[in-house]
């Protein structure tokens, strides 16, 4: 980060973080990137989220977060980045404000649709390993989530590369159903308390034995 980022670029950077006077999320991104122009960091704007803004520098992706949020994305993301791969961006550093990873390809609206099933497998092994998603799932709103990693040879493969709200569940409770049965059925029977699983597409969660979502 240092190499292009320098410590004075960073403070100021941190002064707009800190700064609750702007009114979005946009305008905070539009202030960091007018920060990056002032201390010549050569860099190209891929696009601002939700609470981050994203640019590319010398080949590498550097996500700046706008608000907390964004701070904690960026913290989980350098955290799971290497127990998740292949399945998302690499990730190489990180110094809470910033995160470093790799550039891949955003899929637009035809690459999206052709590697629907591909995703939705990429998104079925990273769940059996005990990790619980939140808007990765194959949904068009989610699209600039998912991107293309270029391999030897000319070939691809998806990964997700916006996985901030990506949960290790620790308790098996977490993810079991808490509806109640009495309600629905008119007795006394307790919560339902089966597990929960994700729909085809990893969009939500829903109770194979109650069906509640």
């Amino acid at each position: 980060i240092r190499a292009y980022i320098s410590d004075a670029c960073r403070n100021d950077l941190y002064k707009v973080y800190n700064d609750y006077s702007y009114k979005t999320i946009g305008e905070k991104a539009k202030a960091m990137l007018n920060i990056l122009r002032q201390h010549k960091v050569p860099f190209k704007h891929l696009g601002t989220g939700t609470n981050r803004v994203a640019v590319r520098i010398n080949g590498y992706v550097f996500k700046i977060a706008c608000d907390d949020s964004g701070y904690e994305d960026n913290k989980t993301e350098f955290a799971y980045s290497k127990s998740l791969q292949p399945y998302v961006a690499r990730t190489y550093e990180y110094n809470g404000l910033i995160v470093v990873q790799e550039y891949v390809i955003i899929m637009n609206e035809d690459d999206f649709k052709s590697a629907h099933w591909d995703i939705v497998e990429t998104l079925n092994k990273i769940s059996s390993m005990g990790f619980l998603m939140i808007d990765i799932g194959y949904n068009p709103k989610n699209r600039t989530n998912w991107g293309w990693r270029m391999l030897p040879g000319g070939s691809k493969e998806p990964v997700c590369c916006d996985f901030g709200d990506i949960y290790l569940v620790d308790d098996p409770n977490i993810a079991k159903c808490g509806n109640d049965r009495a309600t629905e059925i008119g007795s006394d029977a307790d919560l339902c308390n089966e597990k929960m699983t994700y729909d085809t597409n990893f969009i939500g969660l829903y109770c194979p034995h109650c069906d509640k979502k």
